[in-house]
């Protein structure tokens, strides 16, 4: 017998194998490559690394209620690995498991990586189930919009149908015309020529209209209110937007309950459940968010849509219809599980047979075509969700191919290469005075900038980043102050108003932990001066990141921005200059003064201030709101995706997908 050409597959299991657990026979391809019609690729695994080994930090005191697991004392004897070096959000690298108060909660991926100082027990502060906010209520209901109530089919109209809830005339025309230019061409997940039929019938007799058709309509005005500022709501509509948005969701989810989404097999009930989660990311709580964009992606798969078979029964409109809808899931649930920290779909990866949506206008589409035409070239209706879509590929094909370990990484010439398709294939085309083309630009370059922060980050470092040379965390510095440089031009720009709830929603976490990570030590200096005026600019546009104390990943950012602020504190008072403390900085003291934490003692528990105490608010110093205007010439000097060359490094990870 012949010697096997392929001895070290004998040793291990492909990558795609490796990647899915899945037993492999190691053959050259196998069986599991063959069935799946991918690249059987074999890669020796990196070398074991020796880390130290910590015990779990119990981060709370034991309560009566604690599982049996608590009780018996699991939680305080278990050990995790110290993680080093791993990809972002990989999945198969070991992550951190938080236990206190009874309960526990899980983080594997490389945002959550950065803030590991900052997460305390205060996540696990117990709630009160009773406490229902004002917001929380509607017609006297307290509780109504609570997603429970949604998941567990709870009937908010009990005595009313949907139809009779329907908005007046006026109101639907305006929230339509909104969704249509403001959100619409965010997420490209329904056709309009085909549903404006509907929407037209909707207007004289709301309850002639599908209970399908009616929830996706309303799902898509509760996600137009959800996208207006206060001001364009009342501008738009005649009404103030909190009483609005709470009406609206009201409505919207009892038509869900309706058409029964959990159980329906209707593209339709899944595109108005899309468009509801979508609207409520900036209102559910990052956990509750991630379990529905879950529920939403696992109804895709229960659908098909993740599925391009070679001989499918659907009409070439619907197959692209479901191209595009699928696009948005895999998105919404990257986004959501980077929040949660969380590994985004791990197990659904291997099997995305559906292809990418193509760059088409609507108008391009209709029920009866009898086949695709070809893509569009220059600006068309898909140019950002196709912008958005390049980057993920990228990320997708870097994530495949490098499976087997992170030694082998994109080469510079790789992202040069994203680089130069994205000029020649969509930026060359943009016209600066369109504001969706606008928004496409500054989302591509911030979107660049950001690849290469995270490809760069020290996370990737087994020391954390301490080797560095100095002139690559200065130039890793000055990468994170551009990315929140264009996270301000988008709330600086009249013209982008429409589009800041995106912009909200996808804000560039990486960049800030960062920025204000470095600013724990850099103290002083022109370069330190520009960046804390992008830090209180940044806080200015996102005055949630200094106001929630609720949500695990604002509070733990609000506690290192205290931090990089008391450094800086020091410093200037030290040189006896005067000290103007921003606005954010003091609502975050006030916001965290109040907090105690119980720390353990020789077996007896103390109580410590989370943060040093500081006077009372009304007591501090005078605050400085005003951040320098943003210089324009700089931001759009060129409007080419620039060449960033320069901020390439010999060593890179990859796992970040472009949102």
């Amino acid at each position: 017998m012949d010697p096997d050409p392929h001895p070290e597959k004998e040793k291990y299991a492909c990558a795609l194998c490796h990647t899915r657990k899945v037993r492999c026979d190691r053959k050259a391809p196998c069986a599991n490559c063959v069935r799946h019609a991918a690249e059987c690729v074999y890669k020796a695994p990196p070398p074991p690394r020796r880390t130290p080994r910590k015990v779990l930090r119990d981060t709370g005191p034991k309560t009566a209620g604690a599982d049996s697991g608590s009780r018996s004392g699991a939680a305080s004897t278990t050990t995790s690995p110290a993680t080093t070096a791993s990809p972002d959000e990989g999945g198969d690298g070991e992550g951190r498991l938080l236990a206190g108060m009874g309960m526990t909660q899980y983080f594997e991926n490389g945002l959550w990586g950065c803030l590991d100082a900052e997460i305390t027990h205060r996540q696990f502060a117990p709630t009160d189930p009773t406490a229902t906010p004002d917001a929380d209520s509607f017609g006297g209901q307290p509780g109504a919009l609570d997603p429970a109530h949604l998941l567990l089919s709870t009937p908010c109209l009990p005595n009313h149908s949907v139809a009779s809830h329907y908005p007046a005339p006026a109101l639907a025309r305006s929230l339509w015309a909104h969704y249509l230019e403001y959100v619409n061409p965010i997420c490209k997940i329904i056709h309009v020529p085909t549903l404006l039929p509907v929407f037209e019938s909707s207007l004289v007799d709301p309850s002639a209209v599908s209970k399908y058709d009616l929830a996706l309509l309303l799902c898509m005005h509760v996600f137009a209110v959800a996208s207006m500022t206060d001001e364009m709501c009342l501008a738009r509509t005649g009404e103030a937007r909190p009483p609005l948005l709470a009406r609206m969701r009201y409505v919207a989810q009892q038509s869900l309950i309706d058409v029964r989404f959990l159980k329906s097999f209707s593209i339709v009930s899944l595109q108005a459940f899309c468009n509801f989660v979508l609207a409520m990311r900036l209102l559910y709580p990052g956990h509750t968010l991630w379990a529905l964009t879950g529920l939403a992606l696992r109804t895709g798969q229960k659908l098909g849509l993740h599925h391009n078979a070679p001989t499918s029964p659907l009409r070439p409109f619907d197959i692209e219809m479901r191209r595009r809808l699928w696009r948005q899931l895999l998105i919404s649930d990257h986004h959501a599980s980077e929040l949660v920290g969380i590994s985004s779909a791990p197990a659904l990866r291997p099997f995305w047979s559906s292809q990418m949506p193509l760059a088409l206008n609507d108008a391009d589409l209709y029920p009866d075509m009898p086949a695709l035409p070809p893509a569009r070239e220059g600006a068309n209706e898909m140019m950002f969700c196709a912008l958005r879509n390049e980057f993920g590929s990228f990320m997708m094909r870097a994530r495949n191919a490098h499976a087997g370990g992170s030694e082998a990484l994109p080469s510079q010439g790789e992202v040069a290469e994203l680089e130069h398709r994205l000029e020649a294939k969509y930026i060359r085309y943009l016209d600066p005075l369109v504001p969706l083309h606008l928004l496409c630009s500054l989302a591509a370059r911030a979107a660049v900038f950001g690849v290469q922060l995270r490809l760069r980050h020290p996370r990737h470092y087994a020391d954390g980043g301490a080797s560095l040379p100095k002139s690559e965390k200065d130039a890793l510095f000055a990468l994170s102050v551009k990315v929140l440089r264009y996270d301000d031009a988008a709330y600086s720009m009249p013209a982008l108003e429409g589009f800041r709830w995106h912009v909200r929603a996808f804000f560039q976490w990486h960049a800030l932990i960062y920025l204000l990570s470095e600013l724990r030590l850099r103290t002083s200096g022109g370069e330190v001066d520009d960046a804390w005026a992008q830090v209180i600019a940044c806080f200015g546009n996102h005055p949630e990141l200094a106001a929630d104390a609720d949500d695990p990943l604002h509070a733990a950012v609000a506690r290192l921005a205290l931090k990089a602020w008391d450094a800086r504190e020091a410093v200037l008072r030290g040189d006896g200059r005067e000290t103007m403390i921003p606005l954010f900085v003091r609502k975050c003291r006030a916001l965290h003064v109040v907090r105690q934490l119980p720390v353990r003692n020789g077996g007896a528990e103390t109580v410590v201030p989370s943060v040093d105490v500081v006077p009372p608010v009304e007591a501090m110093e005078g605050i400085d709101t005003e951040s320098p205007p943003l210089d324009w010439a700089a931001v759009l000097r060129d409007f080419h995706v620039p060449d960033f060359e320069s901020w390439m490094g010999p060593e890179f990870n990859i796992n970040v997908a472009w949102s």
